[in-house]
């Protein structure tokens, strides 16, 4: 499942913790793809941007990719 915020900045701290460091630091869009191992999640990969934009599906797509990847060398070091 991956999480995206189209403007971070503008998101309530209901919806995103961290809003107040988005604006100090002009962070716009973003979002974050979870790692689970054995159903629990281990890690979660989080990307910005400062530009307010909806995601890229492509580039949504590659880096889910990356999080398998991420994922496969992780399991080594969690078992």
């Amino acid at each position: 499942m991956v999480v995206a915020l189209s403007d971070a900045s503008a998101a309530s701290e209901t919806d995103f913790l961290r809003n107040q460091i988005a604006k100090a630091f002009g962070v716009k869009a973003g979002f974050g793809v979870p790692i689970l191992f054995n159903c629990q999640v281990q890690l979660v990969l989080v990307f910005f941007i400062v530009q307010t934009r909806q995601p890229y599906k492509r580039l949504v797509e590659c880096i889910i990719a990356a999080t398998m990847q991420v994922k496969n060398v992780l399991s080594h070091f969690l078992i």
